[in-house]
Formats: C-alpha cells, structure tokens, sequence
C-alpha cells in the first residue's frame, strides 16, 4: 500500500518535471529571495531524495532559475548530485543498508564525479 503511495507520487512528481521542462517555463527567483527559496527547494530536495532515491527534482529546477551560465549550471549540478548521493549514502549507512566495502565503491564513484564536474579544478568558474 505505501510503496504504490510513494510510486505514484516519485510519478506525479516526473510528469509535473516533465511538463515544466517540455512547456519551457522557468522560474525567476529574485536575488532578495534567494536564500529563503534555496532553504525551501533544498529541503524538498532532501524529503524527495529521502523517499525516491532520484535527486534531481526540484533542485535542478531551482538551479535552472538562477539563472547560471553552462559552465556554472554543470558544477552547481555536480555539488547537488555529489552532496545528495553523500547524504543519501550516510542516510543508507545508519540504518544498516551500507556496509564498508560498499561504501569504499560508492565514494569513489562520487569523487569521480565531482572531478567530472570541474569541482577537482585548480581553478574552478567563479560564481558571480
């Protein structure tokens, strides 16, 4: 009964990401209302992270609405994917479903992505 509650929410929440994406609309945050909205989407990150495993709605959403150039968007995108799937490991890992060795495989494949991503750099983009 739950899994199908949270089945056919994680799929609610795909067609309304969908639907956003298709239809072109974006969301303007202004710069006054930054911080509060980051503080909102990224507690509604983690609630659906928690629940679905999948990160990428509505973070990705909110950091398309910043309105970062590419090089900006690809890093800021990499931290979100690389801190919700550190978070998502630790999550796993107190309550017994991620053991050592598992966890030696998951971290490398994260810092493989951060280093993707251009977080590794010298000199990464600068956020204006």
């Amino acid at each position: 009964m739950i899994r199908a509650i949270f089945q056919h929410f994680w799929g609610c929440l795909l067609a309304l990401y969908a639907i956003v994406s298709l239809a072109g609309m974006r969301m303007d945050i202004p710069v006054r209302s930054e911080t509060i909205v980051g503080i909102a989407i990224g507690s509604l990150n983690g609630i659906f992270t928690g629940m679905t495993g999948a990160f990428s709605f509505p973070g990705v959403l909110y950091l398309q609405a910043l309105g970062l150039n590419k090089d900006q968007l690809v890093q800021a995108m990499g931290m979100l994917f690389a801190g919700s799937s550190l978070a998502l490991g630790l999550s796993l890992a107190s309550i017994g479903f991620l053991d050592f060795a598992t966890a030696g495989v998951f971290a490398v494949g994260d810092g493989a992505g951060i280093d993707r991503t251009g977080c590794g750099r010298a000199r990464p983009p600068q956020f204006v």
